[in-house]
């Protein structure tokens, strides 16, 4: 948790990572990297579930900032997750 009010964010893209620094008046006080990635969930699921599945399968590349469902695929009954994960 910050103690004093930030004067700024710092953003740096290197390939397909941010590299996010959020500035304090003499240091870096919290540096991220965030990835952008893909997860191919099974959909012979309950709703609570499926959230519950796609959560836990974000969670293994990182801790997920936002996701959402990109593609479904009713006939193979897949759906294609797209996050931006912090690691």
């Amino acid at each position: 948790m910050l103690e004093a009010p930030t004067l700024g964010k710092q953003v740096e893209v290197l390939h397909d990572c941010y590299y996010i620094s959020i500035l304090r008046r003499d240091s870096i006080v919290q540096k991220m990297t965030t990835h952008f990635i893909t997860a191919e969930i099974d959909l012979k699921q309950t709703p609570a579930q499926l959230q519950q599945s796609i959560e836990q399968e974000l969670n293994k590349k990182g801790e997920p900032l936002r996701w959402s469902i990109a593609l479904v695929d009713a006939r193979k009954q897949k759906a294609v997750v797209e996050a931006i994960v912090t690691k």
